[in-house]
């Protein structure tokens, strides 16, 4: 599961990355609906931009959560359900 913490920004580096510098968070967001049909990605429920990947990221990707976050240099951000167990 991940949640989008600036989504805007996001979309910007998308749009960018895909030559389309008009791309927002509604554009991109629309585009993510495609992935639900596919079985890659749902919308969590009840929570404002989060997201889980359906598939097996390391079957797929041949990595696990956490080696890809070290490519990219990415720290995970604690869920809420993490926090409130503090």
């Amino acid at each position: 599961e991940f949640k989008l913490i600036d989504p805007d920004e996001v979309a910007r580096r998308w749009g960018i990355r895909k030559n389309k510098p008009k791309m927002n968070y509604e554009k991109l967001s629309r585009g993510l609906r495609y992935y639900y049909d596919k079985n890659i990605i749902h919308k969590t429920s009840g929570k404002r931009y989060v997201y889980r990947f359906v598939c097996d990221l390391q079957n797929l990707l041949g990595y696990t959560p956490e080696e890809i976050h070290a490519m990219v240099d990415l720290k995970p951000v604690p869920s809420d359900d993490e926090d409130d167990e503090k």
